[in-house]
């Protein structure tokens, strides 16, 4: 019967009949299991069938009611790479002190100005809504910085100094020749204030470029994109030429980053400096699923050597890597930059760098002999093709 059917019971008809005809009710025998109820005048509470399947359970008592668990098909779907992408880029941000910002996606024109982006710069032509809020959120907005500056400004009004705050989320650039925008999902980080928080054993500098350079390369190798090239421009109208430049993986742009430039920073009414990045989350989501190589660990002892480089000052870290990289033998591990000195001793408009240099053989313990002459080698070819000599 239905009300067998509704409670998960097999109660017996006749026992139907005995609860309801004991409230009172004028029970008839219907066709198969049917049973005709009339309640009493004095039951106005009973006015559909879930009304009588409720008095049945009551007085065949609830805890004689069995547990079933629901049967149902269970399939479990995978998350698309681009949801993945945000969850690990979250966890990444979070886990070095961001905290998320979900801003509204609409702006106004006069506040994209301030970015100063050039006319034919696709951000610079926003999508106008039909209905718009308020004058201020008259447009789709075509990046996420402006917004976030926005609540820098209302942290910074409120006495909140410190900031580390990201957003992901769209941003929608006409198509020529398409009634609709397009829809790009991106990721936008900022930072200001002090590097530490405020304590007696802690110094009181401020964020700068190699943090904002640092969060990137933490980000960056959670998707397993190591050695991102930093390719300084100052052709980015919203930053601070010589502090900013393009993010580069495999000589594909994915993003910008860098100092907020001084006339934007006082156009938003924001004190101190300001560094931040925008990245496209398709160039992260494309990477999630890259799959990883395991090395094990050599137990054979790693053999360091320092050397100095002296080269031209306008040669970039990321030029003077990539040639040591390309020229290093397959024993050199690690190769790590821990000084750059100018200053005396080294001639005008030249600059010396000091790096140094891992070698390690997984099968055997090297000897002074075999590193001398893979040094010797290395350094053969590095420094007539980066131009330089030793200090």
């Amino acid at each position: 019967s239905q009300i067998n059917r509704l409670l998960g019971t097999s109660i017996e008809k006749e026992k139907i009949h005995g609860f309801l005809a004991g409230l009172e009710m004028m029970v008839k025998d219907g066709n198969g299991d049917a049973l005709e109820i009339t309640p009493p005048s004095f039951r106005p509470d009973i006015r559909m069938g879930m009304d009588i399947v409720e008095e049945v359970a009551r007085l065949h008592g609830y805890d004689a009611i069995p547990t079933h668990m629901p049967k149902a098909p269970v399939s479990i779907v995978p998350l698309e790479a681009e949801h993945r992408a945000e969850e690990l880029a979250r966890d990444v941000l979070v886990g070095m002190g961001f905290c998320e910002v979900v801003n509204y996606s609409f702006w106004g024109r006069e506040r994209l100005k301030l970015f100063g982006f050039p006319d034919m710069d696709v951000r610079n032509r926003p999508v106008p809504l039909q209905n718009p809020m308020s004058e201020g959120q008259g447009f789709l907005r075509t990046t996420l910085l402006g917004a976030l500056l926005d609540t820098v400004a209302r942290n910074l009004r409120q006495r909140n100094r410190n900031l580390r705050i990201f957003e992901l989320g769209k941003v929608f650039l006409p198509t020529p020749g398409e009634s609709l925008p397009e829809e790009r999902k991106m990721l936008a980080g900022l930072m200001v204030g002090r590097r530490h928080p405020e304590r007696w054993n802690e110094s009181d500098a401020g964020v700068d470029i190699f943090d904002l350079k640092g969060v990137l390369e933490v980000l960056l190798e959670a998707f397993g994109m190591e050695g991102f090239e930093w390719n300084p421009s100052d052709q980015i109208s919203c930053l601070h030429p010589g502090c900013s430049g393009d993010i580069l993986i495999n000589t594909t742009k994915i993003g910008t980053a860098g100092r907020l430039h001084p006339s934007v920073q006082e156009a938003f009414e924001v004190e101190g400096d300001v560094y931040l990045f925008e990245i496209a989350l398709a160039s992260l989501a494309a990477q999630v699923d890259r799959p990883r190589k395991y090395e094990p660990y050599s137990r054979r002892p790693p053999v360091q050597r320092d050397i100095a480089l002296v080269l031209n000052e306008r040669m970039t870290y990321s030029q003077v890597i990539e040639k040591m990289r390309g020229f290093a033998d397959p024993r050199v591990t690690e190769i790590e930059l821990f000084d750059l000195y100018q200053g005396a001793q080294v001639p005008e408009g030249e600059k010396s760098m000091a790096f140094r240099i891992t070698y390690q053989d997984p099968s055997r313990n090297l000897t002074d002999e075999e590193i001398n002459r893979i040094q010797e080698a290395f350094l053969g070819r590095l420094l007539p093709g980066l131009g330089a000599h030793l200090r």
